[in-house]
């Protein structure tokens, strides 16, 4: 990554890349691991393999989501849950929130902290990605299936909303200021 005739490669410490998520004003990537098969494990064919770029360290662990300084050019932060990260969204240009969405069909909000251990400010260095204690159930969501598609918008008014697919074919708009469903659509 860089400028005309300047690469740099960051070696990345969890499996096959899901998605990438350019931080705006932060000089940072967020990186999502891809989920492994429905039964939890890789198949023998993916193991085989992964084994080979893997040698120094365990078998990736699937939805670790990764926070890599682009000034650092290294993953500076490391983050799990219980419930796999299938999905990632910036909540608003130059705030210090990601949104990430789960395999239960939930949604959860990680905080972008600097390298002091201050909340982020934009154009600051940011050191690491918290799991914040807010997030949406899949109930409140009225979702069933695990979170595929992910985006957040901000209006001019303030009010910043989450527009959540599952893997069923629902559609559910989340609104983060009121903290209520805005709208719901099964089977879309």
């Amino acid at each position: 990554m860089g400028k005309d005739g300047v690469d740099v490669s960051i070696a990345c410490s969890c499996g096959p890349t899901l998605s990438l998520l350019s931080v705006p004003f932060a000089g940072a990537v967020v990186r999502l691991s891809k989920v492994r098969t429905s039964m939890g494990r890789y198949t023998n064919t993916q193991t085989q393999m992964l084994s080979r770029w893997y040698t120094h360290t365990s078998l990736p662990k699937a939805g670790e989501v990764e926070l890599i300084s682009l000034a650092a050019c290294a993953v500076v932060s490391t983050l799990q849950h219980n419930d796999t990260f299938t999905a990632a969204a910036v909540i608003a240009t130059g705030q210090p929130y990601i949104v990430l969405g789960c395999a239960s069909g939930s949604i959860r909000i990680a905080n972008l902290v600097s390298t002091t251990g201050a909340p982020w400010k934009p154009g600051g260095p940011v050191g690491q990605l918290r799991l914040a204690s807010y997030g949406v159930t899949a109930e409140r969501l009225q979702l069933t299936g695990a979170v595929q598609g992910l985006d957040v918008h901000s209006s001019p008014g303030g009010r910043v909303c989450a527009v959540v697919g599952s893997a069923h074919g629902e559609l559910a708009v989340w609104n983060f200021r009121y903290c209520v469903l805005v709208l719901y659509g099964g089977n879309i």
